[in-house]
């Protein structure tokens, strides 16, 4: 009696010492709660990587992958509400959100609030060296999207490039992700001379611009499609949470060039959480070190660290984003969509 007694208490003894191990010593998620209630947390196509890796840390996540912009139109009508605990975007979408619901009068908000700046990436340009520097002495010795905007379409061999570059062509994201807004938000900027354009300058460069989109490519991932097959594209403007990549592998920088154009805007990602959650709340059940580790693994920076890519000078981010107004980034949304073949 007294052996079983002491086989029961050596028993008692290993599975307490597990569920300390387990429960306080193993645990090196940075916060979160793995395994625990389930969140639907939603996140932006400019951010699916970085989802990913969360969801493999905590399986309680889950994850769904939209379009930024198709989240935001989802968002913005009547009766609207959120099918999600959370939603992870890239770029101004939560307050478009609430710019066009004002704008259309719509009181009930499926949003609550909106965190702070969790990571951030600038637009850069890359393109195949020869056509860079051809361009570069056309445009007079520096690439800016003014420039792009109105070689867009032309022949290489007006441009002081080979004849068999063909047409000069762009590729870019889709509007309606973050880098593809933040990045056509620059050109328009840098065209019309502000940061602070409005639907007013978006008029007065609508011709250039629509020289810029008619001649552009569309594509998910149009700097892969560069990397692999070099002729594709004249130049393409990923946020440099791709290019900052790209250009660390062996052999990239010997064929490809790139690029910060001016003025620099970022794509900056935040959480909101749905209407009745607490967005304080939902980070610290993700987990803030899970979330910063996963960003920083997808290439994005942290606010206020300095940049771990070291090519194409790896400038300094503003303080701001540098984007314009809700409104008006709206009305440039509407308008590549409208200008689009």
């Amino acid at each position: 009696m007294k052996r079983l007694g002491a086989i029961l208490v050596a028993v008692a003894m290993i599975v307490a010492a597990w569920w300390v191990r387990t429960s306080f010593i193993d645990d090196d998620s940075g916060g979160g709660n793995a395994g625990g209630e389930r969140l639907d947390l939603l996140c932006g196509s400019e951010l699916a990587d970085v989802c990913e890796r969360l969801a493999a840390e905590d399986d309680s996540l889950r994850v769904t992958v939209v379009d930024d912009g198709t989240t935001t139109d989802d968002l913005s009508v009547d009766g609207a509400t959120a099918g999600f605990d959370a939603w992870l975007s890239a770029g101004p979408w939560p307050a478009i959100v609430a710019d066009n619901r004002a704008a259309a009068g719509l009181r009930t908000d499926p949003l609550g609030g909106t965190s702070r700046v969790l990571g951030r990436s600038p637009v850069t340009l890359v393109g195949p060296i020869d056509r860079v520097e051809a361009l570069e002495q056309h445009c007079g010795g520096t690439i800016s999207w003014s420039c792009v905007g109105d070689v867009s379409g032309q022949a290489w061999s007006s441009l002081g490039g080979s004849p068999a570059w063909g047409a000069f062509r762009t590729g870019l994201t889709p509007v309606d992700t973050g880098g593809g807004l933040v990045a056509l938000d620059q050109a328009v900027a840098n065209r019309s001379g502000t940061t602070e354009w409005s639907t007013t300058e978006l008029d007065d460069v609508s011709d250039w611009l629509s020289q810029l989109v008619g001649a552009a490519t569309f594509s998910n991932d149009p700097l892969d499609v560069m990397l692999t097959r070099p002729g594709s594209f004249s130049l393409t403007a990923p946020l440099e949470r791709r290019s900052g990549p790209a250009f660390g592998r062996a052999g990239t920088g010997n064929r490809f060039r790139l690029l910060y154009p001016e003025p620099m805007v970022t794509a900056d990602v935040t959480l909101s959480a749905a209407a009745g959650e607490d967005v304080d709340d939902l980070l610290d059940r993700l987990g803030p070190e899970r979330v910063a580790r996963a960003l920083t693994d997808g290439g994005w920076r942290l606010p206020g660290q300095r940049s771990p890519f070291t090519v194409g000078g790896s400038p300094e981010l503003p303080t701001e984003s540098g984007l314009t107004t809700p409104g008006a980034l709206q009305a440039l949304r509407t308008t590549v969509q409208e200008m689009r073949p």
